[in-house]
């Protein structure tokens, strides 16, 4: 090759330079984010964490920077256009993995949901640990493979190529990191409810419109139990009606309530046969075999030798023995549990604030008593 047939070095651009500098801090940072995620979300977890960083963080960033060392004694001012993706790509995974992480309870929040107006689906969480952690590792050692590669200076169009990809490096990572979590945010409010609304559409209600959905549904779940009911018994009825906000019960039936940007709770009725002396075993025995009937699958999580416990398009149901508050006196209660429904419980109870006052769990079972097909009006 002649020298006229070789290739001149471009002078090195912006973004070159200021990833160069960046390279020196962000080794030196990203190694310790997870010690300060274990401090923000579990002691116990930062005892352990926090020590191992501390060894493990400045062996990372000085393999890191190993390159650079190498490249800035070869002359370089700036990071190689080859070098830049892959750079950014390890800089933005790196970043997301401790925002993903949880204690693994429960009730454990990332980092990431401590600055965000609502909670996230595990699978966001975990997507941000684990992916961002396998993206992190595959991009460095693609850099570090590039960064000991072939020295020589790339032909424009190959050139022109790794600029591109180094802007679409910076740019489309954190486009992702905000798609994932909008869509861990607002996704799940594109379920249907229990009264067949999507959270969008509750949202956008007025409070009296919320309140009559919820209403429709509690008068449902009546009509639902009143024949399991009359088996029991025909009069002696009390009621206790009770709102549960954004419940965490773990399955597919709760799972739109498990996370996102908008509220969303469960209503519950539980009727209590306040005549012991009218119900009798094989009375029980016999709500239990119309049930079947009618199509309510046996739950054996939920049973137990005090219990028979049922579910039905979404909805459960259970009958078990219960003692009359103040008494020693065993009776009967039937209780169900809606699927869930878009909205603040605080708002219902706000807006019908007196049959809350008379019938909700907070206040104990009402005092007035209903034959099995009558029951209080939520208004």
């Amino acid at each position: 090759m002649t020298q006229s047939d070789q290739v001149t070095p471009a002078e090195p651009s912006r973004l070159q330079r200021v990833t160069w500098e960046l390279w020196l801090i962000l080794a030196w940072v990203l190694p310790f984010g997870p010690a300060l995620a274990s401090v923000k979300i579990d002691g116990m977890s930062a005892l352990l964490i926090v020590p191992a960083s501390l060894v493990l963080g400045p062996a990372l960033a000085l393999l890191t920077l190993w390159p650079r060392r190498t490249l800035r004694r070869a002359g370089h001012s700036a990071a190689p256009l080859r070098l830049v993706p892959f750079l950014y790509v390890h800089w933005w995974a790196a970043l997301c993995m401790p925002l993903g992480m949880t204690s693994g309870a429960r009730s454990s929040v990332s980092p990431l949901e401590m600055m965000l107006p609502g909670t996230l689906p595990p699978w966001v969480n975990q997507l941000m640990l684990l992916g961002g952690g396998l993206v992190a590792l595959t991009s460095w050692v693609l850099m570090m493979l590039a960064a000991f590669g072939d020295p020589a200076a790339p032909a424009p169009t190959v050139e022109r190529r790794w600029r591109l990809a180094g802007w679409l490096a910076v740019i489309v990572p954190p486009v992702l990191a905000v798609a994932l979590v909008c869509a861990g945010l607002f996704g799940p409010a594109f379920a249907r409810d229990a009264a067949g609304g999507n959270g969008f559409d509750v949202a956008l209600m007025r409070p009296a419109e919320r309140v009559a959905r919820t209403a429709s549904v509690y008068e449902a779940m009546q009509r639902q139990t009143s024949p399991a009911r009359e088996r029991i018994a025909r009069e002696g009825w009390s009621y206790e009606v009770g709102l549960n906000w954004r419940p965490h019960l773990g399955d597919e039936r709760q799972s739109m309530c498990a996370a996102g940007a908008f509220d969303c709770f469960t209503v519950t009725v539980n009727a209590v046969a306040t005549k012991p002396s009218a119900t009798s075993d094989a009375a029980v025995a016999e709500a239990v075999a119309w049930l079947r009937s009618e199509g309510w699958q046996e739950d054996p999580d939920g049973a137990d030798s005090d219990r028979a416990a049922f579910v039905r398009d979404g909805y459960q149901l259970a009958i078990r023995s219960t003692e009359l508050p103040g008494t020693t006196t065993q009776s009967w209660s039937v209780g169900i549990e809606s699927p869930p429904l878009w909205g603040a419980d605080r708002e219902i109870r706000t807006t019908v604030p007196t049959f809350f006052e008379q019938y909700g769990t907070s206040r104990g079972r009402s005092v007035e008593t209903y034959r099995f097909d009558i029951w209080p009006a939520m208004q």
